[in-house]
């Protein structure tokens, strides 16, 4: 039951993360603001899925990935900011 937890866990995250790199993509987003909390749910996610797996390198990238996300998330992204 547990594994299937850490399973659906998993794909969840995967599911946010490639959502969110699709809707980017296709210019769908009307907020920037968005795609990086998808980035960073989907990689929380991602997280503790690889750190059940003990996938520490998966565990490092999605760290790094949420973290990026994050200071986005808060700061904005200089490709959205409005320009004077």
């Amino acid at each position: 039951m547990v594994t299937l937890l850490f399973n659906i866990i998993g794909s969840i995250g995967l599911v946010l993360l490639l959502a969110g790199f699709y809707i980017e993509e296709a210019n769908k987003f009307k907020s920037h603001k968005v795609y990086s909390a998808l980035n960073l749910t989907g990689s929380l996610l991602l997280v503790i899925y690889a750190w059940k797996l003990k996938g520490w390198i998966f565990v490092v990238l999605n760290i790094i990935w949420m973290f990026v996300a994050g200071w986005y998330l808060v700061n904005g992204s200089s490709k959205h900011r409005k320009k004077n």
